[in-house]
C-alpha cells in the first residue's frame, strides 16, 4: 500500500512526489479522484495506482448473518478489471504516464482474528470460506488481474508482491491486522517506489501522483 509514502521532493529524482491516496479507496473512485487530483497538479508527468486491497474485500457481517446468500466484494473482480482498464485510458487520454503497482500480500490468518469477529459469526464465516488462506488466495486474484491490466494495456508494473514474498518471512513485514505494512514493511515500499521511479526517466520538475 501507499498510505505511507510521503509527499516528498527527491532530490536525487528531481520529481515531486504527492500522495493522494484516500484510505479504503476503490478503483471505483479512482477516476473521480484522479480528475480531481489533476487539477491541482497540472504537471504530473505520471500517476502510480495501487488498488484491488479495497475492491477485494467483502461484507463480512452480511456474510455471517447468512452465508447462503450470493454475496459479492466490494468490487466484483470482472467490475476491477474493466474499471483498471478503463482508468488507465484516461489517464494515457490526459497525456500522462500511467504505472501500476500490484498488490503486497496479506497475512490471512491475521487478517481473518482481526477483521471477523465472533460477534460477527465467525464459525459460519469460516465456513462459506472453506478456510482461512481463501481470503489470501481471492486478494491474490486482484493482484493478478493488476498485472493482467499491465500486460494488456503495455503499462509499467511496480512488482510490490514479489518484493514482499521473496522474504520466507513476509509474514514480519505485515502489521498485526492481516493487512497493513509494518514500518519495515513501508520503508521496503518507499525504496521500491523511489528505484521504480528512477527507471522510467521522467522528467525533472514535475509531479508524481501517487493513488491507491
Amino acid at each position: 500500500r501507499l498510505e505511507a509514502v510521503e509527499d516528498v521532493r527527491t532530490s536525487d529524482l528531481q520529481l515531486d512526489l504527492v500522495n493522494s491516496s484516500k484510505f479504503g479507496a476503490t478503483i471505483g473512485k479512482g477516476r473521480r479522484l484522479v480528475d480531481k487530483c489533476l487539477e491541482k497538479e497540472p504537471d504530473c508527468q505520471a500517476i502510480l495506482l495501487n488498488y484491488g486491497g479495497n475492491d477485494c474485500n467483502f461484507d463480512w457481517a452480511k456474510i455471517g448473518e447468512d452465508p447462503e446468500l450470493d454475496h459479492q466484494a466490494a468490487t466484483p473482480l470482472d467490475v476491477f478489471y474493466q474499471g483498471y482498464l478503463d482508468l488507465v485510458a484516461r489517464i494515457r487520454d490526459k497525456g500522462i504516464r500511467p504505472v501500476l503497482a500490484n498488490l503486497v500480500p496479506i497475512d490471512a490468518g491475521k487478517f481473518f482474528d482481526t477483521w471477523i469477529k465472533p460477534l460477527q459469526g465467525q464459525d459460519r464465516i469460516l465456513t462459506w470460506l472453506g478456510d482461512k488462506e481463501a481470503i489470501y488466495r481471492w486478494h491474490e486474484m486482484y493482484s493478478l488481474k493488476v498485472e493482467a491490466v499491465a500486460r494488456e494495456t503495455d503499462t509499467p508494473l511496480l512488482d510490490l508482491r514479489s518484493l514482499f514474498l521473496k522474504n520466507r518471512h513476509y509474514q514480519s513485514l505485515i502489521g498485526p491486522d492481516g493487512m497493513h505494512p509494518t514500518k519495515s514493511g513501508h520503508d521496503l515500499i518507499l525504496e521500491s517506489v523511489y528505484q521504480f521511479l528512477e527507471g522510467l526517466k521522467l522528467h525533472q520538475g514535475g509531479s508524481v501522483l501517487l493513488l491507491d
